[in-house]
């Protein structure tokens, strides 16, 4: 693994997405990442659960509400694109920080458990889903 913090875009796998969606801005491509999550009863790996992750600080941000380390690209794309930011995005993106969050079925959620930042990454949780609410 490479860089892995306790912030949304401190880690390879959310910033691999957040290049991606850069270059293809989309609600779609928002709403993916959110859904590759959502009603998977097998484990989440460590990518899709980064990166639904990721996509949730864009929802957050198009609610006007952005993470302190959101890339300035993302949070420019953000801002415009406000009307993104339905019910049901902000209500999918909780769902899948709910899911994520899991360490029992998230590869995310268990390394974070394992760490001792277990309880700093609990909080950062925490207030993503403030910021979503």
């Amino acid at each position: 693994m490479g860089a892995w913090g306790l912030g949304a875009f401190e880690n390879d796998d959310a910033m691999d997405w957040a290049i991606a969606f850069q270059h293809a801005p989309s609600e779609q491509a928002v709403r993916d990442a959110l859904q590759a999550v959502i009603g998977v009863e097998d484990y989440i790996e460590r990518d899709p659960g980064s990166h639904a992750l990721a996509a949730a600080e864009v929802v957050a941000a198009t609610n006007g509400r952005p993470c302190r380390d959101i890339p300035p690209l993302l949070r420019d794309w953000a801002v415009p694109n406000g009307k993104i930011a339905t019910s049901e995005l902000v209500a999918l993106a909780l769902a899948a920080v709910e899911r994520v969050t899991v360490a029992e079925s998230s590869e995310v959620a268990e390394l974070w458990a394992d760490s001792p930042e277990a309880a700093a990454w609990a909080v950062r949780m925490d207030d993503l889903r403030q910021r979503l609410r």
